[in-house]
């Protein structure tokens, strides 16, 4: 009861259907003559427009003085009253100009603000401040037209792309005179407060809060807007070191490409919940530790992971990744953006991710390496055996095995060290991003026995 009542609160909103202003023209006739009057006539009337709308452009995120103004949307009518019923706008406006304008005497302009959000929401760019410009006619169904910046910002594809969108909780009052008016409902004031503090921390003018914001949703190092990025150098080293083609036809490749499938479907939420559990776990003082206990029983934490010149402790929940480059965040929405579009960037396939891989990339980015060194590690030819092998293992003709993982591990070692001529107990050297890289250039036959 109190999960439900407390943390299960389900604010007024509404799913949208996210369409852009591109391609749109305001003009006051579409036809010339008495065909072109009577088009007006009958559509004129049919949307709302509301004092924040310049009669020209739907205007994008923007500064004014010490705040920012929130993106601009036209929305379907779809305000709601205390009782669940849509409440009929039209009675809510006045002539001006010959536009029908929104009465902000009877709807406080204060009324016209929503958060939008896409699901899955990556970051700060997956979010919005919003104020309504104008409200669309019934005949748009679910349709909302947002600014062409907002677009771009959350990286929509128009794949039938959907917006989230928070709401204050309204009701009709009827005043002296008996006219209507809307309000905020005070009787769940809770919800309109949680509205105000997500509306707030968007109207703030941090410059770095406004970087975040504004960068559109990507794919980090793994891919970027020119094609390039690590998803094609890698795949290409691959290729010139002798990873199989399939051809489209084999079953090889059908069997590639239902793995494949099926690594995008679960990369969706395993890196949705990284990302949250990364946001949860700042300021903490959260970490990995490896535990070690001696004679006397006293506990020591000998936790040290080294990539070329990035080192880690153990402690998670940083801001900036180690290079100081980056945000720890981007680098899990670069992974989680792969894993939501991956039938369409076969991202996931060349970069060796897969369930498999999911909790050492996990564990890596937490701890704040960044992409380029995630993926020249998971890529590296032990640990491409590693899931080749559990692949193989995990087939529905196998028998179940509950000790498989580290029978695998044990077997792929022994090879690994046989192969290579690894000595026993030398120390493993550090390796950085260009010398991971190296070792996927060269031969088998020429790796570094270290390794």
């Amino acid at each position: 009861i109190v999960d439900n009542r407390v943390r299960k609160l389900k604010i007024p909103g509404n799913s949208f259907v996210l369409g852009s202003e591109a391609g749109f023209n305001f003009k006051n006739q579409v036809k010339s003559g008495k065909e072109g009057k009577a088009i007006v006539s009958k559509y004129q009337d049919q949307i709302i427009f509301t004092s924040n709308f310049n009669s020209e452009s739907l205007l994008p995120y923007r500064p004014d003085g010490e705040f920012m103004k929130p993106t601009q949307v036209f929305v379907p009518m779809k305000l709601k009253g205390y009782n669940g019923e849509f409440i009929d706008l039209m009675k809510y406006t006045k002539r001006v100009d010959g536009k029908l304008i929104l009465d902000e005497e009877r709807v406080p302009r204060d009324l016209l603000k929503l958060f939008g959000f896409r699901i899955p929401t990556q970051g700060h760019n997956s979010m919005a401040a919003i104020e309504i410009a104008g409200f669309l006619p019934k005949e748009c169904g679910d349709l909302i037209i947002a600014s062409q910046d907002l677009v771009i910002q959350m990286g929509s594809d128009f794949d039938v792309d959907k917006l989230y969108t928070y709401n204050y909780s309204t009701k009709e009052i009827t005043n002296e005179d008996g006219s209507t008016s809307i309000i905020k409902d005070d009787e769940k004031s809770t919800y309109n407060d949680i509205l105000d503090l997500h509306l707030a921390v968007f109207n703030n003018n941090n410059p770095e809060l406004y970087k975040l914001i504004m960068s559109p949703n990507g794919f980090g190092d793994l891919k970027h807007g020119d094609g390039g990025g690590l998803a094609k150098d890698i795949d290409a080293i691959k290729t010139r070191t002798g990873r199989p083609d399939y051809n489209f036809l084999s079953a090889q490749y059908q069997m590639m490409k239902f793995f494949n499938g099926v690594s995008g479907k679960a990369g969706v939420g395993v890196f949705s919940s990284t990302s949250m559990f990364h946001a949860i776990s700042q300021d903490k003082g959260m970490r990995y530790v490896d535990t070690n206990v001696d004679s006397d029983g006293n506990f020591t934490d000998n936790f040290d992971m080294e990539f070329g010149n990035d080192k880690s402790t153990g402690k998670i929940g940083e801001i900036k990744t180690l290079d100081g480059a980056g945000y720890v965040s981007k680098v899990i929405e670069a992974f989680q953006s792969a894993s939501v579009d991956n039938e369409k960037e076969q991202i996931l396939y060349k970069l060796n991710i897969n369930k498999h891989t999911f909790a050492t990339i996990n564990a890596l980015a937490l701890l704040g390496f960044n992409e380029a060194t995630i993926c020249y590690f998971i890529n590296q030819p032990i640990i491409e055996e590693y899931v080749k092998r559990m692949s193989d293992k995990e087939s529905s003709l196998n028998k179940f095995d509950e000790n498989q993982v580290g029978d695998i591990f044990e077997l792929i070692a022994k090879e690994f060290k046989d192969k290579y001529a690894i000595e026993e107990n030398k120390k493993a050297r550090n390796y950085g991003v260009e010398e991971l890289k190296a070792m996927l250039e060269v031969d088998s036959s020429q790796r570094d026995s270290a390794f």
